[in-house]
């Protein structure tokens, strides 16, 4: 069998951290089994943290055409040659813009032996798009949510500024690169769906490095943050976003009903505007990669005069308001 790197490149906002925690905690017992968990590529966070996943070389390669980490990497993996390897960063996938820089990776691994399996998961783009906008505003950005709903409508991406990763939202833009690149056979496509099984995204990943490693005997595994980056409640996302501002001791008055429940930022309308825009590429993702990617319809979300919409609407009045818009 010969050796290859599973290369886990997303997308954001689809459990990758808790895959990266759980691949890190387990990395002495998955090593046992052939399969490497590597070290480089890990950004120190001080002096006794680093990242669970290989985003150096991801954000590397975001800006520039080669990158020291991926020699760093390939110097581990030389070393070390455990016949299969797991790289993981949600900072991956936005690399679809740059395909030379793919080819660059892929020569890279196979020049010292190793194939490349990409290894995606999609999500539904109405719930992606209203937990990445939880995630940008958490570090500070302050777009209206309208204008960015609108952004990913028109466009079929989103972007945080001129020089941050392009989001797309319409998959085949993303994958085809991918494709392209490190060849039909070698991209896996998975789609992303919400659980409250602790265990379901690890054990599928973990299904797939099985059958390409031949088997896995692993046993008591640890699980150390199977709900990582789990959904804020309104009240928590508020206190999130003024930290990120440094105004943590603003106050702002959050409608007692509002403050533990659950984010809610899209509109009744918007949702299915979504569903329609990304239609027609969903549907391609299912034929050309059996990935099935479901999106909502009038008859399945609540109706539009349900509460549900109601507390969005709220919700973004005082997000409005905290932003100055």
């Amino acid at each position: 069998m010969p050796k290859r790197v599973v290369l886990h490149i997303g997308t954001h906002k689809t459990g990758t951290k808790t895959l990266q925690l759980f691949l890190h905690a387990n990395r002495d017992q998955l090593a046992l089994n052939g399969v490497l968990i590597p070290e480089s590529g890990r950004i120190r966070v001080d002096a006794s943290h680093a990242t669970p996943g290989q985003h150096h070389i991801a954000i590397d390669l975001q800006s520039h055409d080669t990158s020291e980490a991926v020699k760093q990497l390939l110097a581990e993996l030389t070393t070390l040659a455990l016949p299969l390897v797991v790289v993981s960063s949600e900072e991956f996938h936005p690399l679809h813009r740059f395909p030379q820089r793919l080819a660059f990776l892929r020569d890279a691994f196979a020049e010292i032996g190793y194939a490349t399996t990409i290894v995606i998961w999609l999500r539904r783009q109405d719930t992606y798009a209203e937990s990445l906008y939880v995630e940008y505003a958490k570090g500070g950005f302050i777009e209206p949510f309208s204008t960015f709903i609108r952004s990913i409508t028109d466009l079929g991406y989103i972007t945080a500024s001129e020089t941050a990763p392009v989001m797309a939202f319409a998959y085949s833009t993303l994958l085809m690169p991918f494709l392209d690149v490190f060849g039909r056979e070698n991209v896996m496509v998975k789609p992303y769906r919400m659980t409250t099984d602790p265990h379901g995204l690890p054990n599928a990943f973990l299904q797939i490095v099985s059958a390409l490693r031949g088997g896995l005997a692993l046993t008591n595994l640890s699980n150390p943050s199977p709900f990582e980056n789990a959904s804020l409640t309104f009240g928590q996302f508020i206190a999130h976003i003024l930290h990120a501002r440094g105004e943590k001791t603003r106050e702002v008055l959050i409608p007692g009903d509002l403050v533990d429940r659950r984010i809610a930022l899209l509109t009744h309308d918007e949702v299915l505007a979504l569903a329609t825009r990304f239609l027609t590429d969903n549907e391609r993702i299912q034929r050309e990669f059996g990935c099935r990617i479901d999106l909502p319809t009038a008859s399945v979300i609540p109706a539009a005069n349900d509460q549900h919409w109601d507390d969005a609407t709220r919700n973004r009045r005082i997000l409005d308001e905290l932003f100055g818009y």
